[in-house]
C-alpha cells in the first residue's frame, strides 16, 4: 500500500500504478484483503477496497478539520464528550485523539465494519472510548432493506425481503448515562444524516451540542425528508453559527443563519447539482456559542493561511 501511494518522479510511471492498484482493489474486492494504515500517528486496519488511504494521499487534510474541531470546542467544555454516529473503522477516533483527549461514543450499524472498529480500537488502547453496534434512523423498530458495505462506506438498499433493526440516537444514548449530555456530535449515515438531525430537534434544544454532518443534496430525492429544510428546522431549536466545510476539509465560510440566509440558499442552489460529486461539511453551533462560533472562525482562517503556505514549492 504505501509503494503504491507513493510519490513518483515520472508522472506517467505514477499514473500507471495508480490505475494499476484500481484494477487491483477492484478485483480483490469483497474477498477479505486487508491494510494496515498509519493515520495521525497509529496503525488502523482497513480493508483493501477503503477509499481513506487514497483520499488521504490526494487530499491530505481530508477529515482533519474534525479533530480540529474538537480542540477547538473543549477548551470551552473542557470535560467534552463526543458522540460519533457512524464511526465506520474508527478512523475520526484516531484523528481526533491526534488532538484532543475526549470521551467518544461509537456508534457503527454495519456489522463488517463494526469488527474493524473493536479491533482498531484494541490496538489503540484508547481509553473513555466506547463502542455500541447500532444502525441509527429517525424511529426506532424495524426497517425494511439492508446496508452494503462498498469502498470503506456502508449505505441502505431497500428490500421488502430483508429488515434491519433501527434506533433513534436518543434512544441508543440512554444506554450510555457517562455520554448523557455531549457536547459535540459528528454524524456521517450516507443521506440519512438531516432527517435523523430533525428527528432529534428536541434533543438538540436541550442538550445543545454542536453538530458536525454531511450536507449531500444529492441524497434528499431518496429521502421523505426534504434535508434543504434542516437549517430552518435546527434554527428553531436554537441553532445560530454554521462553519461550512467542502467535502476533502477544506474551510469555506462562516454564516449567522438569522443572517445570512441568501447565502445559505446560493451554497444549497449550487450543492444541489453537483450530484454527489461534491458536497458540504458543515458545522452548526447554538446561539449560546456565539464566542466559539468567533473563536473556531478565526483558528482556522489561522490554520487555512498556514496551510497554504506549506502547500507551496519549497513550503515545510
Amino acid at each position: 500500500m504505501k509503494g503504491l501511494l507513493a510519490e513518483d518522479s515520472g508522472q506517467v510511471f505514477s499514473k500507471i500504478k495508480r490505475q494499476l492498484f484500481r484494477r487491483v482493489r477492484k478485483q480483490m474486492a469483497g474477498r477479505n484483503f486487508f491494510v494496515r494504515y498509519q493515520l495521525a500517528g497509529r496503525e488502523i486496519v482497513l480493508p483493501l477496497e477503503h477509499d481513506l488511504p487514497i483520499l488521504r494521499k490526494v487530499y491530505p487534510q481530508y477529515s482533519a478539520n474534525v479533530g480540529r474541531l474538537c480542540s477547538y470546542i473543549r477548551k470551552k467544555y473542557p470535560g467534552l464528550q463526543m458522540i460519533d454516529v457512524g464511526a465506520n473503522v474508527g478512523d475520526t477516533v484516531a484523528i481526533v485523539r491526534e488532538h484532543c483527549d475526549c470521551a467518544i461514543l461509537c456508534i457503527e450499524g454495519n456489522e463488517y465494519y463494526f469488527g474493524l472498529l473493536q479491533e482498531n480500537l484494541r490496538r489503540g488502547r484508547y481509553e473513555s472510548v466506547r463502542a455500541v453496534r447500532a444502525l441509527v434512523a429517525t424511529y426506532t423498530g424495524e426497517l425494511k432493506g439492508n446496508l452494503v458495505s462498498s469502498s470503506g462506506s456502508a449505505h441502505f438498499v431497500e428490500d421488502d425481503g430483508a429488515s434491519v433493526q433501527v434506533s433513534r440516537l436518543s434512544d441508543v444514548l440512554e444506554r450510555f448515562p457517562e455520554f448523557r449530555d455531549p457536547k459535540f456530535l459528528k454524524i456521517d449515515t450516507d443521506g440519512f444524516d438531516c432527517g435523523i438531525l430533525r428527528s432529534e430537534v428536541e434533543w438538540l434544544a436541550l442538550h445543545r451540542p454542536a453538530i458536525f454532518f454531511e450536507y449531500d443534496p444529492f441524497f434528499f430525492h431518496q429521502q421523505p425528508y426534504d434535508g434543504t429544510q434542516i437549517f430552518k428546522d435546527l434554527a428553531k431549536a436554537g441553532y445560530r453559527y454554521g462553519m461550512l466545510y467542502d467535502n476533502f476539509g477544506d474551510y469555506l465560510l462562516s454564516l449567522d443563519l438569522q443572517r445570512d440566509a441568501n447565502q445559505l440558499e446560493d451554497l444549497q442552489t449550487y450543492y444541489l447539482g453537483r450530484l454527489g460529486h461534491t458536497y458540504m461539511d458543515v458545522l452548526l453551533l447554538h446561539q449560546q456559542d456565539g464566542d466559539l462560533s468567533a473563536e473556531i472562525r478565526n483558528q482556522e482562517l489561522r490554520w487555512s493561511a498556514q496551510w497554504r503556505l506549506m502547500e507551496k514549492p519549497g513550503g515545510h
